[in-house]
């Protein structure tokens, strides 16, 4: 799960327009998340995402768009497959 939070201080209900995955060496664009999971939003609401880590190990970068600008973006690692089979992060940060 991602959690977001919009900031209080915006004054109005937001809806993003795309969430999305970019394989960092591949630079492959990969949409998360359903329209649902796109908003609306209201100022300070703390909402969690649903996606599954990618499948193959390396660096990627989550990104949000709000009327297709980038408004929010981290990056994370991918480094192993879990005994289950899900993707373990190794590392995640704001960019």
């Amino acid at each position: 799960m991602l959690g977001l939070k919009l900031d209080k201080r915006i004054n109005k209900r937001v809806t993003f327009s795309n969430i999305v995955y970019v394989d960092r060496k591949t630079l492959e664009t990969i949409v998360i998340g359903s329209a649902g999971d796109l908003g609306p939003y209201e100022p300070g609401q703390v909402f969690l995402l649903r996606y599954s880590a990618p499948d193959e190990p390396g660096s990627y970068e989550v990104r949000v768009y709000f009327e297709d600008e980038l408004v929010a973006s981290a990056l994370f690692e991918v480094n192993r497959t879990s005994n289950i089979g899900e993707s373990v992060i190794s590392r995640f940060f704001l960019a």
